[in-house]
């Protein structure tokens, strides 16, 4: 877990206006009053929730994605707090097709909030992988899924496996294949 304040911003477009031919490519409406957007920048993926009307966006996520596996790995989330709530945008990422599996590698207390409520969305799966192994976890217990950096450099996880894997363990989150009738 990283030691984040609540208030830092990581994106210079959150809470800014953003002219519609900057922000890149529509890939889905999150609710009726917002769309997401996806651009790079720098070498990163960005995607954004944009409100439709005064262009302002209201959650920006940054990270690289893999367009051969279609995987999305999510360096920093960011947001006014106005709009859609982050694991709402995470999850339309999702299933807008444009990137089908997400996955964390460190977190702040906010991004611990994020991966516990996207665990919680109706279709989504949320699991460990730690050295080319899906461990079963409850995202919802952070004594299951993080471990603070205080604990790390304290040299408290020397002689403990398990914090050291969840230290090192990355969230992975994914929709649930739907049933067809056959």
């Amino acid at each position: 877990m990283t030691n984040i304040k609540r208030k830092e911003k990581f994106s210079l477009e959150t809470g800014k206006h953003l002219p519609a031919d900057r922000a890149g490519t529509k890939v889905a409406s999150i609710d009726k009053d917002h769309a997401l957007h996806h651009y790079k920048d720098d070498g990163q993926d960005i995607y954004v929730a944009r409100h439709k009307k005064t262009g302002i966006v209201h959650a920006t996520i940054a990270g690289k994605r893999n367009a051969k596996t279609g995987t999305y790995t999510v360096h920093t989330a960011d947001s006014t707090g106005q709009g859609p709530k982050v694991h709402k945008v995470y999850r339309k990422i999702m299933q807008s097709g444009h990137s089908q599996t997400l996955v964390g590698k460190s977190h702040s207390p906010g991004g611990q909030k994020i991966w516990q409520s996207l665990s919680k969305e109706r279709g989504v799966s949320v699991h460990g992988w730690h050295h080319g192994k899906a461990h079963n976890i409850n995202p919802r217990d952070p004594e299951e899924t993080h471990v603070t950096d205080k604990e790390a450099r304290s040299g408290a996880l020397k002689h403990d496996p398990a914090g050291k894997t969840q230290y090192k363990m990355k969230l992975i989150a994914s929709l649930h294949k739907r049933k067809t009738a056959k």
